[in-house]
């Protein structure tokens, strides 16, 4: 999509790599829409104006996104969602079933807070002490 907002050749660049990349790749009729549907927008000298034009907008880009990276990795054998992500998913899924169902110890956890304020703890003193060896130097 990014290709079709800078027009002239990077359009030409999406239209080989959809045809000759994605195409033989759809597995689905699902995914053959959604690549005919962001294909038919080469067609168009104005894409935001077409009938599939919803597709530039940017709240579906993030949608598109995971959808072509998704059947992307699908293709390859690979999983469309990291492990990590699959099982942090899982950790806050598991939470909020403990919270709706009042078990004590699980009413004060967050596994938001938990994950990423440690990342956010070991960045920071990452941080901290690149900063102190560039003093000392």
């Amino acid at each position: 999509m990014e290709l079709l907002r800078q027009g002239g050749d990077a359009v030409e660049a999406a239209l080989a790599y959809g045809r000759s990349e994605l195409g033989p790749c759809t597995q689905t009729s699902s995914d053959e829409e959604l690549l005919a549907d962001a294909l038919s927008l080469l067609a168009y000298d104005e894409p935001a104006t077409s009938p599939c034009g919803q597709l530039l907008l940017e709240s579906q880009r993030r949608a598109l996104a995971e959808q072509l990276n998704g059947a992307l990795l699908r293709i390859q054998g690979r999983l469309e969602q990291p492990m990590l992500e699959r099982a942090y998913r899982q950790a806050c899924a598991v939470m909020q079933e403990l919270q709706h169902g009042g078990h004590a110890r699980a009413v004060g956890l967050d596994v938001r807070a938990m994950v990423f304020g440690q990342l956010e703890a070991a960045s920071a003193a990452s941080h901290a002490n690149a900063v102190s060896s560039t003093m000392t130097e």
